[in-house]
């Protein structure tokens, strides 16, 4: 808390912390900065992977407050998979916020993807959808923002927002991943069905 960091070019203050737990209890944490001008800013970290977020007006990325669960949004052309829905409430929390976050007990979120971007919808229970425009935040532009020594939890597994290292987008590497495994398949039951028929060839020629 109270620690400040610069985000395109404005600079933020840490004014609170929250620890959320989802129905499978997996935990993540989510810090609230703040700019007398730009106004808040998020960012949220699971398993050492880190996302940025902007509250952002919601326009008509879902259907209706009630219905907010879709296979995919789109934005500028852009197209978001769906990558999680989940029930999450808050667990732990210290500093300032932008109003009584536990007014609302547990709180349904959607989460969509298109690496290294991200979609985050939630809809606390009786209140309207808020969305959330977020990216992949790697350690060394978030060490580079606070400028300060941080003590970061260590990365495990892929993000859901992170791009592959090679610029590889991750759905698309996974897809590669599904064909070279599919592609072994292949080959092994052709070279099954080879020697198998070579065998008969055999058995039939010494009959």
């Amino acid at each position: 808390l109270h620690a400040e960091a610069t985000f395109d070019t404005v600079r933020y203050k840490v004014i609170g912390h929250v620890k959320k737990e989802d129905q499978d209890d997996f935990q993540w944490d989510e810090f609230t900065l703040w700019h007398k001008e730009q106004g808040f800013l998020y960012l949220s970290v699971f398993n050492g992977h880190w996302l940025k977020l902007n509250q952002v007006k919601l326009k008509n990325y879902v259907a209706t407050n009630r219905s907010l669960l879709a296979n995919k949004v789109f934005e500028d052309g852009e197209s978001f998979d769906l990558f999680n829905d989940y029930q999450s409430k808050i667990v732990l929390s210290e500093g300032q916020f932008a109003g009584n976050i536990y007014n609302d007990g547990m709180y349904k979120a959607v989460e969509y993807t298109a690496p290294p971007k991200v979609w985050t919808f939630e809809k606390p229970h009786n209140e309207g959808v808020a969305a959330f425009k977020g990216e992949h935040l790697s350690e060394e532009d978030l060490r580079a923002a606070f400028q300060v020594e941080l003590n970061l939890p260590q990365a495990k597994g892929i993000g859901m927002a992170q791009p592959f290292s090679g610029g590889m987008p991750v759905k698309r590497m996974r897809m590669t991943i599904l064909l070279g495994f599919l592609l072994v398949l292949a080959t092994q039951f052709l070279s099954s069905v080879f020697n198998h028929n070579k065998f008969f060839v055999k058995i039939n020629t010494n009959y």
